[in-house]
């Protein structure tokens, strides 16, 4: 199993702080690079597969040091 864990940005601004977990064999075909620039979903197009379905779970929590400073806002 291959996890990320990245910020999404929206017009250049963090929006999101988010972790995924995809296959190893299907994770081994990205670097960390294309993670860092390239949305999942394109990846896996690159990688020539067209996923049939997928799980999200999506929740809110107060941001911890690392995540608020990824995030650029204040702590909680």
């Amino acid at each position: 199993m291959q996890r990320a864990v990245r910020v999404r940005s929206v017009g250049g601004d963090p929006f999101s702080h988010l972790t995924t977990h995809v296959p190893e064999e299907i994770g081994r075909t990205f670097e960390k690079s294309d993670l860092a620039n390239t949305p999942l979903l394109a990846l896996f197009e690159r990688a020539g597969l067209t996923p049939a379905n997928a799980e999200q779970a999506v929740s809110a929590t107060l941001a911890d040091m690392v995540v608020a400073e990824r995030l650029g806002v204040d702590v909680g």
